[in-house]
């Protein structure tokens, strides 16, 4: 219990600092409403108290409207200044949760990219969603509400009662204890289905994907696949539902008692409180301000264990949230230098394991890759070839070793300065359902005549200047009716035209023509010269008919370089690029004698 209260306390101080640190104003105006809320009971109970009173002695009708009129005045000044607050503590909530959920997306964007493997950080970012979507954060203002409000009502209720007998406070805490274990239970009980939901969400939810998604539309069909989905759900619901569904029975029981708990309260308003009026001791509006105070009693403290009592349990998830969002990013330098025309880039010695593996991918990589020259890297799947692009990159650091540009360890550049020396594409690269300009420039500032060029390298010029807005024309339609959908292979040549444009002095291409027909092919390595421009370029490809584009050639095996040298060179060797080149020569010689 002392751990609990413990808890309960850490994570209070906890959301208030973090609320107070976005939005002041969202916590002064809770604080307000609370006590507001709190205070505006009492008008009515005396309400009551006043009137059966002054009705039961025949007053002047007068002296009756004066009375009912001033606490009816105090009532609706309590209303008009709730409503004044509550309108604008709405809009200061919702702009508080936005500047939450653009925290999340800043942090999910600048996070080392090592994080998106790590299950703790996937975890933690799921807990934040959840915080951010159905407000886990308002269990401590709901809390705090409780809390003072019920403080609030306990002191003037108990002021209240003492007038009469303070033996009333029994029954009330033998309601309570009943109410207290229900709430604990039921409290319990929604945080496991909660942390359940998120297991059955990733399952039931990548079925749904499927279903919604027309992209899986051929398939499915083809296959006949309809039915083995639908049992799949109806697998992955069953085991949800079913579980949920036994510890609801099995707690059933104790609900009921609960429910039953307000019978106790019951007995000692009428019958207690009723005998105090047959024997004069207290009048009939008395009766009604007692009962009245005494049920308010018993629903504020039940509210603030019910509310606390869930606050307490879901503490696991706000130390998820709390430890996301508070983590430290990789911070923006003020100056960036240069990027230097010409990069010569060096592996010394570089391992590497990914996050929460023990089984390294890369083994004592030693490599220079000279200023201007070309390097194709072949290998089969497997071999650690996209995880030295990725290390190149700067997306990982080694877990061995150092990675030198022009002689400079690149874990001492800042990174976004070394991401500007770096154009990529990925073998699953993405646009973006923004203009060709957009997609093709990203954050740099548009030059039509670099854009053009870079679509003229990619025979795109064309293409792009047919449709509706020409370059300003939107991919997809998500946002413009008018969007185009290119194909596959479009699609992969603005990749590259992406590449083009930005000009950094390192070019790396992961598999750049996969979706590309034999003749886009044959026209991009045709004007590879031309795209690469002297540039340091790395570039990954299954297709050998490439290698006369490349200086040299790294041969990749089981994450070691098994083989380095120039096309003769390796041929000459007869090893593993000898075997590889020649298994694909034979299969094209196959396919040319058919």
């Amino acid at each position: 219990m002392k751990t609990k209260l413990s808890s309960f306390i850490l994570f209070s101080a906890g959301s208030m600092r973090f609320i107070w640190r976005r939005s002041k104003e969202y916590l002064i105006l809770t604080f307000a409403s609370i006590i507001l809320s709190a205070v505006s009971v009492f008008p009515g109970m005396y309400l009551i108290n006043y009137s059966i009173d002054l009705l039961t002695k025949n007053v002047d009708f007068g002296e009756y409207l004066l009375t009912v009129g001033v606490i009816i005045l105090i009532r609706l000044s309590f209303a008009a200044a709730s409503m004044i607050i509550g309108n604008r503590l709405g809009y200061v909530k919702s702009r508080f949760y936005a500047k939450i959920r653009l925290e999340i997306s800043e942090i999910c964007i600048n996070t080392d990219y090592a994080n998106v493997q790590k299950k703790s950080f996937l975890e933690n970012k799921n807990f934040a969603l959840i915080a951010s979507s159905n407000g886990s954060l308002d269990l401590f203002i709901n809390s705090m509400q409780s809390v003072i409000s019920s403080l609030i009502v306990i002191g003037g209720v108990i002021y209240i009662i003492s007038e009469v007998s303070l033996i009333l406070i029994i029954p009330i805490a033998l309601a309570l204890a009943i109410d207290l274990y229900n709430d604990w239970l039921n409290a319990r009980q929604n945080f496991i289905d909660t942390k359940e939901e998120i297991e059955y969400s990733r399952k039931s939810g990548y079925l749904q994907n499927i279903s919604f998604d027309f992209a899986y539309a051929k398939e499915i069909r083809m296959f006949n696949l309809k039915e083995r989905f639908k049992r799949r759900m109806d697998e992955v619901d069953e085991l949800l539902f079913k579980l949920r569904e036994q510890r609801r029975r099995r707690r059933r029981p104790l609900a009921i008692l609960a429910y039953g708990s307000d019978t106790v309260l019951d007995i000692a308003i009428y019958l207690y409180l009723g005998y105090k009026v047959i024997s004069s001791a207290i009048s009939l509006g008395r009766f009604a301000l007692l009962s009245n105070a005494l049920r308010q009693l018993k629903n504020s403290v039940s509210e603030v264990i019910f509310v606390i009592t869930q606050f307490v349990v879901n503490t696991e998830y706000l130390k998820g949230f709390f430890e996301f969002m508070e983590q430290k990013t990789a911070k923006k330098s003020e100056t960036l230098g240069e990027s230097p025309a010409k990069a010569e880039v060096r592996f010394e010695h570089v391992s590497f394991k990914y996050p929460e593996t023990d089984v390294f991918a890369l083994k004592d990589v030693n490599i220079t890759i000279n200023a201007g020259e070309t390097l194709l890297i072949v290998g089969e799947n497997g071999a650690g070839k996209t995880t030295f692009v990725k290390l190149l990159c700067g997306l990982y650091r080694p877990t061995e070793g150092r990675i030198l540009l022009n002689g400079r360890d690149i874990s001492t550049i800042p990174i976004e300065e070394y991401m500007r020396c770096i154009s990529t594409v990925f073998q699953d690269y993405k646009l973006f359902a923004m203009s060709i300009t957009e997609n093709i420039c990203a954050l740099s500032d548009e030059d039509k005549k670099r854009l053009d060029d870079a679509l003229k390298k990619v025979g795109l010029k064309d293409k792009a200047a047919k449709t509706a807005k020409g370059t300003n024309t939107q991919l997809y339609r998500i946002f413009d009716e008018d969007g185009v959908e290119f194909s596959g292979g479009e699609m992969q040549r603005l990749a590259i035209a992406r590449a083009i444009y930005k000009g950094s002095p390192i070019l790396i291409m992961d598999e750049p023509t996969s979706a590309l027909d034999p003749k886009a092919e044959y026209e991009i390595y045709s004007s590879f010269r031309r795209i690469s421009e002297g540039r340091t370029s790395v570039y990954i490809s299954h297709r050998l008919s490439s290698v006369k584009f490349s200086d040299r050639i790294a041969v990749f095996n089981k994450g070691e370089i098994a083989e380095l040298g120039t096309h003769d060179d390796l041929m000459d060797k007869k090893g593993m690029y000898a075997e590889l080149y020649g298994i694909q020569a034979g299969l094209y010689k196959q396919e040319d004698t058919k």
